[in-house]
Formats: structure tokens, C-alpha cells, sequence
């Protein structure tokens, strides 16, 4: 059995894809922002959906955001 094969897909890193609508959806309401915020975070630090948490609550300064 491989190492690859033990890793469920909850762990694995979590990406936003802005070119699929629900996902935006999904993203937009779970950090409480607008698809033009989540666009802007995605160009400033990438899809990462972690990262871009992070980096709303620094842009921001604000812990509004809900975590993941």
C-alpha cells in the first residue's frame, strides 16, 4: 500500500478554483467577503484556501472570517 494511498481528501491542501462557480460560491460565503475580494486575495497570495484566509485577516484586520 503507498503513502499516497493513506492521505484522505480532507487532507489534502484545500484550492480555491475560480473557474468553477459553486466553488466560488462556496469560498465567498465561507470567508464572508464578495467574489471580487476572493479575487483580489487569490491575485495578491494564490488559491490556496489557507492562505487566503490568512491573508483577509491581515488585509482586513479582522477575525470576521470563518475558519476553516
Amino acid at each position: 500500500m503507498s503513502v499516497d494511498s493513506l492521505v484522505s481528501p480532507l487532507d489534502a491542501p484545500r484550492r480555491v478554483d475560480l473557474s468553477d462557480p459553486q466553488d466560488v460560491q462556496h469560498w465567498v460565503t465561507t470567508f464572508c467577503i464578495s467574489e471580487r475580494q476572493l479575487r483580489t486575495a487569490i491575485e495578491q497570495v494564490g488559491d490556496s484556501a489557507d492562505t487566503v484566509e490568512r491573508w483577509l485577516k491581515v488585509s482586513t484586520g479582522s477575525s470576521q472570517h470563518v475558519a476553516m
